[in-house]
């Protein structure tokens, strides 16, 4: 499978499912017999989807509870790898400009050691 560059939680598969059934984050916390707070952390996607929410779901929506699962590793996962390469990225440009400086740094003392 293709690597993104970027993560969805299933936060943003329950959005669509609320808006093509009209319904409101209160009522589908209510629903879910979570607090509206929890919801909305789920909904942004910075908790993981339990498997008793994801069964929930399942009976609500008709999504398979295995498909809310699988939304919730990659979403995870594709999280953790972004950020590995989000950590490697900045690693480089650092090495990039330290050895830019030091380029630089080389130039001017050669620059300074040919004006003696």
């Amino acid at each position: 499978m293709a690597q993104t560059d970027y993560a969805v939680p299933p936060g943003e598969w329950i959005k669509e499912w609320l808006d093509e059934h009209h319904t409101s984050r209160e009522r589908l916390a209510h629903q879910l017999g979570v607090t509206l707070p929890y919801l909305e952390s789920l909904l942004r996607g910075e908790i993981a989807l339990s498997d008793e929410l994801a069964r929930a779901l399942e009976t609500l929506t008709g999504i398979p509870v295995t498909s809310w699962q699988r939304f919730d590793a990659r979403y995870w996962e594709d999280k953790a790898r972004l950020a590995a390469d989000g950590e490697k990225a900045a690693a480089q440009l650092k090495k990039a400009r330290r050895d830019s400086l030091l380029g630089e740094e080389s130039s001017l003392i050669s620059d300074l050691a040919d004006e003696r």
